[in-house]
């Protein structure tokens, strides 16, 4: 669990080390651009007294790797949607690492997952507040932490954007 926001990337390292079973070298934070080989990112965002999400974005062959590794599965035999969920659920617990720090009225939706080649994985109205990257060789993973200026007023009368 963080206690600010300093504590973050201590914090991934932790879940990293507990989910997966192996470090990870802190780096700098990697986005992945036009033309890199295959990323998954996932996102979680936070609604209530803290407005914001936090975004993960992992190499390809990083997330098959520790995919293999929380479940014991063969690198190479890894379907797609495993690797995905395992990305999803690394950022879930991250998530909840977070959430102390944001107060205790903020709450989390479920990860969404984008996996591709070329992509831009945006959060509306947001920008970064924290960021941290990690490797593994010429592998990555960068966790950001994006504070949302503004709430949009939504037409919906229920839910998280609700007037």
């Amino acid at each position: 669990m963080l206690k600010r926001y300093a504590d973050l990337p201590s914090a991934v390292e932790g879940i990293w080390k507990s989910m997966v079973g192996v470090p990870l070298e802190a780096g700098t934070a990697h986005v992945p651009t036009e033309g890199e080989n295959l990323w998954i990112s996932s996102v979680i965002q936070f609604f209530g007294d803290w407005n914001g999400a936090i975004r993960i974005d992992c190499s390809w062959e990083l997330a098959r790797q520790a995919t293999a590794q929380m479940y014991g599965l063969n690198v190479n035999d890894i379907p797609n949607e495993v690797a995905c969920d395992a990305v999803a659920e690394i950022a879930n617990v991250i998530a909840g690492a977070v959430k102390p720090v944001l107060g205790i009225h903020s709450r989390h939706s479920l990860p969404t997952v984008v996996r591709g080649d070329c992509y831009e994985n945006t959060v509306p109205n947001s920008r970064s507040h924290s960021q941290c990257g990690f490797g593994r060789g010429n592998n990555y993973l960068s966790v950001t932490l994006l504070k949302r200026d503004s709430l949009l007023k939504s037409p919906c009368k229920y839910g998280p954007l609700a007037n």
